[in-house]
């Protein structure tokens, strides 16, 4: 066997290694989670307005948990596009999921906190 095909062969068992077939296509995960994101997004606000505390942290923690599946699909995305994922594209995308993780906590907790409008 020649080093190409070695290579295509190793190329091959990733792609296949990436994704189990029973999961559904990157397109139709990307739409379940957009689901959930509205979904929990508005049940959010809800709480927010009804200065429920426990629903608020119950929703923002299931938020953060859709937050995390987005970050990992964007990371498996890459994989299957065959660009390859260093520490450094690891790295950035982590961090922008708890960047993004904190402002949202920030902004939950600094309504739920504020005076409510007589």
């Amino acid at each position: 066997m020649d080093i190409q095909t070695e290579w295509e062969a190793a190329l091959a068992k990733s792609k296949q290694a990436v994704r189990p077939k029973n999961l559904p296509s990157l397109d139709i995960q990307k739409k379940q989670i957009d689901e959930e994101l509205t979904y929990f997004k508005t049940q959010l606000r809800e709480a927010i307005k009804e200065r429920d505390k426990n629903k608020a942290n119950e929703h923002l923690t299931k938020l953060f948990d859709i937050r995390a599946k987005q970050t990992t699909m964007a990371l498996n995305e890459m994989t299957e596009n065959n660009y390859i994922l260093d520490q450094e594209m690891v790295d950035k995308q982590v961090d922008k999921y708890y960047r993004d993780c904190y402002q949202l906590s920030v902004v939950v907790d600094n309504m739920l906190s504020s005076k409510q409008p007589q």
